[in-house]
């Protein structure tokens, strides 16, 4: 029983590092200067904003193919 409690409360302390550790900000260096400083909010915000910006770019260019056919 010792051994379950033990298991557990590894896992909590485990799973509790990670969560701190994904809410901290994220500096990013290159040859020892800061070039960037997100959050993961802000990280998760600007691959939305791509997404969506993939997503219309794939949509006219599709309405594009789509013209030239008709056209023919």
């Amino acid at each position: 029983m010792p051994d379950a409690v033990s298991a557990v409360l590894t896992v909590l302390t485990i799973f509790n590092a990670i969560q701190y550790v994904q809410q901290e900000d994220v500096d990013v260096y290159i040859n020892g200067n800061q070039v960037a400083e997100t959050t993961p909010e802000q990280i998760i915000q600007e691959g939305e904003q791509r997404r969506q910006e993939i997503l219309i770019a794939a949509q006219e260019h599709k309405q594009r193919i789509l013209s030239q056919t008709t056209l023919r």
